[in-house]
């Protein structure tokens, strides 16, 4: 099960203070998928962020953010949104999953 910790559509978990505690998070997401797929993507904007509960000193973070090209000219291209799976187990953080929706 996952408890919401920030919603930019949702009144009550939108505090944009919130997303600077997790955007370093985020950050490793994303250079995860710049390395595997030989891209410099850069974040745009946070969307939502999900926590699920320990289970035997493992946990997992879930985003759902937005992202451009660095070097894309187009400054009206629209950033793709991504989803992304951090897993926190004792002193190991590892990028499950992150991909393109």
């Amino acid at each position: 099960m996952a408890k919401l910790i920030y919603d930019r559509d949702f009144t009550g978990f939108n505090d944009p203070s919130a997303v600077q505690d997790f955007i370093v998070y985020v950050q490793i997401a994303i250079n995860a998928f710049n390395k595997r797929h030989s891209t410099e993507y850069k974040l745009v904007e946070v969307v939502k962020a999900f926590r699920s509960l320990p289970i035997h000193y493992t946990h997992s973070l879930y985003f759902t953010f937005t992202a451009k090209l660095d070097d894309d000219d187009d400054d009206d291209a629209a950033p793709k949104t991504f989803k992304a799976e951090l897993v926190f187990q004792s002193v190991e953080i590892r990028v499950f999953s992150v991909h393109i929706v």
